[in-house]
């Protein structure tokens, strides 16, 4: 199955705010990937994770303002539309954002940099090992801005939204290997953070499309074709692979 944008993302920024709320988006789907963050004006470990919530494994930079931090949970029926609270450092202007993907559960490969004052914001490259992950590119600020796709060394993303001080964009990927660096525009120069994620695909099994198990086996037995080519065998089954138990017709 296909990895697709599910609802339409949530965006602000807050100012001199130590907790804030992320909107689930009251359009994605059940069973669809959601993922909040946040960019924070102050520095150091962030607060308490969001109950049933988990930090997006390399999403996380402390060190420079603006620092930045993502989470994931696989969405119910009690998550969409309902608000999340974020903690920061202590009282910090914040970005805020939410949206959600179906056809994925979880994460090939993940990084983040943090960028000087420029108009420009590039996220890392990551060498993914999915066959059609989805390249998803966070990028923030603290100050007021805006975010587009670069003109130049966009790696190709489709802009999503880019309002309140943070933006998102994404891109299908086809093959394994370097994902590229990828970048936004800003409406004014500011510090900035951009997180690279990619979204592993699921197959028609519910089960990661990787570079390891590109396809599921349909071999036969040369015992069992024998049977079936002398008649001697109604049922035909498939060979038992390391993900696929017997199957019978």
């Amino acid at each position: 199955m296909s990895i697709a944008r599910s609802g339409t993302p949530y965006q602000n920024r807050v100012t001199a705010s130590t907790t804030t709320t992320v909107t689930i988006p009251s359009g994605a789907a059940v069973g669809a990937l959601g993922v909040i963050y946040a960019f924070s004006s102050l520095t150091g470990s962030w607060g308490t994770t969001p109950s049933g919530w988990t930090v997006v494994p390399n999403s996380t930079q402390t060190a420079t303002a603006p620092s930045c931090i993502a989470y994931y949970k696989i969405l119910t029926a009690a998550d969409l539309g309902a608000n999340v609270t974020m903690t920061a450092q202590g009282s910090a202007t914040m970005a805020i954002g939410g949206f959600a993907y179906t056809g994925t559960q979880g994460f090939d490969v993940n990084n983040n940099q943090h960028n000087a004052s420029s108009t420009t914001c590039t996220a890392p490259a990551v060498t993914a090992t999915g066959l059609a992950d989805m390249l998803v590119m966070i990028a923030g600020v603290t100050p007021t801005g805006t975010f587009t796709v670069a003109s130049s060394g966009g790696n190709g993303l489709t802009f999503w939204v880019g309002a309140s001080s943070s933006g998102i964009a994404d891109k299908q990927l086809s093959a394994s290997g370097s994902t590229g660096t990828s970048a936004m525009t800003i409406s004014g120069a500011a510090a900035n953070d951009g997180i690279t994620l990619t979204l592993f695909q699921l197959d028609s099994d519910g089960e990661s499309v990787t570079s390891k198990a590109p396809g599921r086996s349909r071999i036969l037995p040369f015992s069992r074709m024998l049977l079936l080519a002398t008649g001697q065998d109604e049922q035909v089954y498939v060979a038992p692979t390391l993900d696929d138990a017997p199957i019978a017709s």
